[in-house]
C-alpha cells in the first residue's frame, strides 16, 4: 500500500470520527418574563425539553426578563431551575438597561452572564450584552467581557478548536462594538454565531461566518411560544423550530461548519475611522486612562484631581496633569453614579445599596449610608445636604456631616 493511500485513509478516519460527534441542544432566546403569558410559555418549554432525552444542554441568548425587576428574575430562575439538563445563559438589553438594581439582580440569580464550556470537540463561548443603564443606547459587549475573552482565547491549548459564540445582539451594527469580539474570534477558529434580540428565526452571515438568530420563546399572536432544536452532525448545523408539547416544524436553516482561516483573508470590513483626529493638529491628547471594566459614569473635579468611578466598583482619583492614579477605594458593586464633590468630601452612591463618603485628600472612608435597594442615580449637593433617589422608591436629603 502506498504512503499516499495510507495518508488518504488516515485523513478519512480522522474526519469520519470528527463528523461522528453529533449532538443536539435547545436554543432559546428572549423569554421576557414579565410579559403576559411569558411565564406559561417558558414552563411549557421547560417541560418539553425535560421530556426530550436527545437534548444535551440548553442555551439562552439573553432578554430573560422584560424589565430586570427582582420579581421577574426570580420567577425566571424558579422556572428554569426545573430543567434536568445543563443551562448556559447570557444577558440581553432588557436584563441590563435602566435596571432599577443596576443589573445586580441578574448576577445574584444567574451568575456572571457569560459562559465557557466544551462539548464533543466544540468550544462554546457566551458574553454579556446590553447598554450600561441607558434605555435607548446601542448594545455593547462590556469591557470586562472583552478582557475575559482575551484571556480565554490566548490560553487555549488547542488554537484550532472550533468555536461557537453566543451573544444577545446580531454581530453587526446592531451592537456598537461587535467588531471587537469578532476581531478576537477570527484569530481562532470561529465557526458559528448564535444570537437573539430580533424575536424571529433568521439566518445571517457575519463577516463570512454563519450566524443564526433564534426566535423569542413568547407566543406573540400564536397560541404558544416556541424554541429551536439545534443539531450538529457531519460538519453541518441544522435548526428546527419546536412548538412545545405539540410538534417539531421542518428544518428552516442549515449552515456548514468550517475553519475559515481568516489569517489569510484580505476582505475588509467596516471599522471605526479616526482620520478626523489628523484634521485638527492643534488638538492633541495629553494622557489617557484605561480600566479593565467599563466606565459608566461622569467625572468630578477636586483641585488637580479627576474623581471617577468604574463598573469594577472603584472610586478613584487621577492626577489632572498626567492621569496617574492618586487615590482608590473599592466598593462591593458596580458604580454608575457620577460622584459629587462638596468641600473635602467625595460622595458616590453604588449598586451595593450604599452611599460612600470619602475624604478627597486621603481617599479614606468617612461614612457610609445603607439603603434596602441599589443606588443608580447621581447625587446633588447644596448647603451641606446630599440629595439622592434610590431604587427603594425614596428620595432622601442627607446631612453631609451628621448623616441624618
Amino acid at each position: 500500500m502506498s504512503i499516499r493511500l495510507l495518508f488518504i485513509l488516515l485523513c478519512t478516519f480522522i474526519f469520519a470520527d470528527l463528523f461522528s460527534q453529533s449532538f443536539k441542544f435547545a436554543f432559546l432566546s428572549d423569554t421576557h418574563i414579565g410579559v403576559k403569558n411569558a411565564d406559561e410559555d417558558l414552563r411549557r418549554t421547560v417541560a418539553d425539553i425535560n421530556a426530550d432525552t436527545s437534548l444535551q444542554f440548553i442555551l439562552i441568548s439573553g432578554d430573560i426578563t422584560e424589565n430586570s425587576f427582582d420579581e421577574e428574575m426570580w420567577m425566571a430562575q424558579s422556572i428554569l431551575s426545573k430543567l434536568n439538563k445543563p443551562l448556559y445563559i447570557v444577558t440581553g438589553n432588557h436584563d441590563t438597561y435602566w435596571s432599577p438594581n443596576g443589573g445586580r439582580i441578574f448576577t445574584t440569580v444567574f451568575g456572571s452572564g457569560r459562559f465557557l464550556f466544551q462539548h464533543k470537540g466544540y468550544l462554546f463561548i457566551g458574553t454579556n450584552a446590553g447598554p450600561n443603564m441607558q434605555h435607548k443606547a446601542p448594545g455593547q459587549v462590556p469591557k470586562e467581557d472583552l478582557v475575559w475573552l482575551d484571556s480565554v482565547l490566548n490560553n487555549l491549548q488547542d488554537k484550532n478548536i472550533p468555536i461557537v459564540y453566543v451573544n444577545h445582539y446580531p454581530q453587526d451594527q446592531s451592537q456598537r462594538n461587535s467588531y471587537e469580539a469578532i476581531d478576537r474570534l477570527k484569530k481562532r477558529n470561529i465557526q458559528l454565531f448564535l444570537v437573539g434580540h430580533g424575536h424571529q428565526n433568521k439566518q445571517y452571515f457575519f463577516e463570512g461566518v454563519p450566524g443564526i438568530m433564534g426566535r423569542t420563546n413568547t407566543r406573540g399572536a400564536d397560541p404558544t411560544g416556541a424554541y429551536n432544536i439545534v443539531t450538529f452532525e457531519n460538519g453541518k448545523v441544522t435548526f428546527e423550530e419546536r412548538k412545545p408539547l405539540i410538534r417539531t416544524q421542518k428544518k428552516w436553516a442549515e449552515a456548514i461548519l468550517t475553519h475559515h482561516h481568516f489569517a489569510t483573508d484580505t476582505t475588509r470590513y467596516p471599522r471605526p475611522y479616526y482620520a478626523m483626529n489628523d484634521m485638527y493638529s492643534n488638538v492633541r491628547k495629553l494622557w489617557q486612562h484605561e480600566e479593565q471594566y467599563d466606565i459608566g459614569s461622569g467625572t468630578a473635579l477636586k483641585g488637580n484631581l479627576v474623581i471617577a468611578t468604574s463598573n469594577e466598583g472603584f472610586i478613584y482619583a487621577l492626577d489632572e496633569k498626567d492621569g496617574g492614579r492618586k487615590l482608590s477605594f473599592k466598593t462591593k458593586g458596580k458604580v454608575y453614579s457620577t460622584p459629587t464633590v462638596a468641600g473635602n468630601f467625595v460622595i458616590a452612591p453604588c449598586t451595593d445599596s450604599t452611599i460612600y463618603c470619602l475624604n478627597a485628600t486621603t481617599g479614606n472612608l468617612i461614612w457610609k449610608f445603607k439603603s434596602s435597594r441599589p443606588f443608580v442615580s447621581s447625587p446633588g449637593e447644596k448647603n451641606g445636604v446630599i440629595f439622592i433617589g434610590s431604587s427603594d422608591g425614596h428620595f432622601r436629603a442627607i446631612n453631609l456631616k451628621t448623616v441624618n
